[in-house]
Parts: structure tokens; sequence; C-alpha cells
């Protein structure tokens, strides 16, 4: 799915009050839908390990902000893949 990357998060390691670790990427993006005027924008997390598997690097994400990439999801809706 192409969606306009908007801005990127990069979430520091740390340990919710139920002892879970949190580490991991946001992604903001945002995507043009037919039930909805305008584009529909929202984030996504993204866990530290999927998307080191993703094969790109952060800083490499943050260069393409602002620009259109192409968005795998599952049928969960979590981005299993990322193409720039």
């Amino acid at each position: 799915m192409k969606v306009t990357l908007v801005g990127v998060k990069n979430i520091e390691a740390f340990e919710t009050n139920d002892g879970k670790t949190v580490d991991g990427v946001k992604l903001f993006i945002a995507y043009s839908d037919e039930n909805t005027y305008g584009n529909v924008a929202e984030s996504k997390y993204i866990d530290r390990k999927v998307f080191n598997d993703f094969g790109i690097k952060l800083d490499e994400l943050v260069d393409h902000i602002g620009e259109v990439i192409d968005c795998e999801f599952n049928p969960k809706q979590k981005i299993v893949g990322i193409t720039v």
C-alpha cells in the first residue's frame, strides 16, 4: 500500500508498569481512503526486532519523510514490510 511518510519516532527501550519492554519505531503515515474526505492519518508502532528485519536503517527512513513509500500490512493491519 502506498502511503506518505509524515514522521518517524524512535522509541528507546523502556519497561512498562506490567514489566513488558517496549522498544521500537513509530511511523506516522497518511493515505487516501475512498470513505474519507482528504487523507487518513495514523501512527503505526513497529517492534525493534521486526523493524530491523526490514533491512532499512532508521536514518535512511527519516530521509524519506514527506515521500511516498510502500508499506506491506498483515491482516491485523500491522506493518510487516517497508520499501522506499
